[in-house]
């Protein structure tokens, strides 16, 4: 995965909406992470458990892990001298 990609880990829950066809709801999340993509991963994640078709009566759970930007070879690392 490229640097500053994100990896979003959730249940149906986030994604699934009772008569809706299983495919939509998968696709939503993916274009909405996508435009979300620059939020700090706090904000990512509160604003992907406001977007439509909410409110959902299922139970939501999701983890989210953001990797670090590529560092330069001549920046020094974090916490390295």
């Amino acid at each position: 995965m490229p640097g500053r990609s994100t990896l979003l880990l959730y249940t149906d829950g986030l994604v699934e909406v009772p008569g809706e066809h299983l495919d939509i709801g998968p696709e939503r999340l993916r274009r909405s992470g996508a435009r979300l993509a620059r939020e700090p991963l706090e904000a990512f994640c509160d604003k992907l458990l406001t977007l439509p078709p909410m409110p959902c009566k299922d139970d939501i759970a999701m983890i989210a892990v953001r990797l670090p930007g590529i560092l330069s070879p001549t920046a020094p690392e974090a916490g390295c001298q």
